[in-house]
C-alpha cells in the first residue's frame, strides 16, 4: 500500500465557510499520511460559495458572539441557519482583515479542529477510483448523510474514507462506527484498516464481551471505535467518556434506526449534550416505504440522502454478471421448535 500513487486531496478550509479563496492554486507535496496511505497534495479552489463545515451541531439553539460588534446572535433550531451565521461571521472577518481567520478564531467554532489538517481532505488511491464513491464521500464529509447502496458497492469504503478524514481533522477527537452485531463489528474494523490504514494502536472493538472496567480503559486510550449500539448506549448512560469527544458517528444497518432503537437513543443523548458531530448512516435498504425512510432521516438528523441502484449510470460500469440460486433449507430440531413458539 505504501507504493501506491499519491492520494487525491481536494476542498480547502475556505470551502467550509464561504470565505474567498486565493485565485491561484498551490500544491505542496511530500506530506506523509499514516500507514496505508501515500503522499498528499493541497489543492485550493477559488471563489467557492458553498456553506459547508466539517462538523456542526444539529437541532440545537445556540448563540454566537459577533467578532466585530460583540453582540450575541441567537440562532433558530435549524442547521442551515447556524451554518450560514458562521459563514457570514467568518466572511465578514475575512473582508475586514483581508486575511484568513486565525487558528484561535477557528477553535471558537470547532473545538479541537486542526486548522492545518483541515486545509484539505484525503481520498485513497490504493483502490481504483469510482466516481459515485468519490461523490458520496464529498457529500458525507460536509453533511449528515444517509447512503443507500446495494450490497457489494462499497459502503464500507465510503465510511472508512470519511472516518479517516475526521480522524485527521480532530487529533484528540473520537470516531465511532456502530454495527448491530459482534461479527459485523469485527468485520468492519478489519475492512477499514485495510482501506485507509488508521494505526491499529488507535483503533478498538467494543462489544459486550468486555467488562465495564476494560471498556473505560479503552475509551481513554483509543480514538477510533467499532462497537454495537447497545454498548454505546450503556457507556453513554454511565458517562464513561466525555460525549463532546465524539466528532463522527457512522451507523451501519441504519434502517433499524426507527422508534426508540438504541442508536436513536445514542443520537438523542449527544443532542442533549449539545455535541457537535457528523452522522453517516449506511444501509442497502433504508426502508420499505417513505414513512419508514423519513423516520430514519429524522432520528439520525440526516440532511442529505445519497442513493444508487444497480441501474444508476455511475454504478453500471461496476456491475458484473452474476448468478442467483435459491436454496430452501428445512428447519429441524431446536430451530423448528423456536419458530413454532413464535408463531403460536
Amino acid at each position: 500500500m505504501r507504493d501506491q500513487k499519491p492520494i487525491k486531496a481536494t476542498r480547502t478550509l475556505h470551502d467550509f465557510w464561504n470565505t474567498p479563496a486565493s485565485s491561484s492554486s498551490a500544491t505542496t507535496s511530500g506530506t506523509t499520511a499514516p500507514s496505508g496511505l501515500a503522499n498528499a497534495s493541497k489543492v485550493q479552489q477559488s471563489n467557492s460559495h458553498q456553506h459547508h463545515a466539517p462538523v456542526f451541531p444539529a437541532r440545537v439553539q445556540p448563540s454566537i458572539k459577533n467578532i466585530d460588534s460583540g453582540d450575541t446572535v441567537h440562532l433558530s433550531d435549524d442547521d442551515d441557519d447556524l451554518l450560514l451565521a458562521h459563514a457570514i461571521k467568518l466572511e465578514s472577518l475575512q473582508k475586514k482583515r483581508d486575511k484568513p481567520a486565525t487558528a484561535e478564531e477557528w477553535q471558537e467554532f470547532l473545538p479541537g479542529f486542526d486548522v492545518e489538517a483541515g486545509q484539505y481532505w484525503l481520498y485513497p488511491k490504493n483502490k481504483p477510483k469510482r466516481e459515485y464513491q468519490y461523490a458520496i464521500v464529498r457529500t458525507a464529509l460536509f453533511h449528515n448523510t444517509l447512503v443507500s447502496l446495494p450490497t457489494g458497492l462499497g459502503k464500507t469504503f465510503i465510511a472508512a474514507v470519511v472516518m479517516y478524514n475526521f480522524y485527521r481533522w480532530y487529533p484528540n477527537g473520537k470516531v465511532l462506527f456502530v454495527a448491530p452485531t459482534r461479527p459485523l463489528v469485527e468485520q468492519q474494523i478489519e475492512a477499514c484498516y485495510n482501506i485507509v490504514g488508521i494505526p491499529q494502536k488507535d483503533m478498538c472493538a467494543l462489544t459486550g464481551k468486555k467488562n465495564q472496567k476494560a471498556r473505560e480503559e479503552d475509551w481513554r486510550n483509543h480514538r477510533v471505535f467499532f462497537l454495537t449500539p447497545h454498548v454505546l448506549a450503556i457507556d453513554l448512560e454511565r458517562n464513561v467518556f466525555p460525549t463532546d469527544d465524539i466528532k463522527c458517528l457512522v451507523i451501519d444497518e441504519a434502517h433499524k434506526s426507527t422508534g426508540n432503537y438504541v442508536s436513536c437513543q445514542a443520537v438523542q443523548r449527544l443532542l442533549t449534550d449539545r455535541v457537535k458531530f457528523r452522522v453517516l448512516a449506511l444501509s442497502a435498504t433504508p426502508g420499505n416505504d417513505l414513512r419508514h425512510v423519513q423516520q430514519v432521516i429524522n432520528n439520525l438528523l440526516i440532511a442529505k440522502v445519497e442513493t444508487r441502484t444497480e441501474n444508476s449510470l455511475d454504478v453500471k460500469p461496476y456491475i458484473f454478471g452474476r448468478t442467483e440460486e435459491k436454496l430452501i433449507v428445512r428447519l429441524e430440531g431446536d430451530t423448528k421448535r423456536l419458530k413454532d413458539l413464535f408463531e403460536s
